[in-house]
């Protein structure tokens, strides 16, 4: 929904968007905005149905499988 959030403010495709390390960019134009600036717009769009939703593929992925730091002092 950011992506298409993006899209639609610059007036271009959403496959050409993407969305990594807090921000929504566009490759052909160099433009980027972070996910703050594009929550209003997003949260006005329709949700996506989940089957419709590409998830991207497992070597892809950057925290999921990877050792989580933990503490060794007990939260407060």
């Amino acid at each position: 929904m950011l992506v298409s959030a993006a899209a639609e403010k610059w007036g271009v495709g959403a496959a050409s968007c993407r969305a990594r390390n807090g921000e929504v960019s566009h490759t052909p134009s160099g433009r980027r905005l972070k996910y703050g600036a594009l929550v209003e717009a997003a949260a006005k769009l329709p949700v996506p149905k989940p089957e419709s939703v590409a998830l991207k593929p497992h070597s892809e992925f950057k925290l999921i499988g990877t050792p989580a730091k933990r503490s060794i002092f007990p939260a407060r």
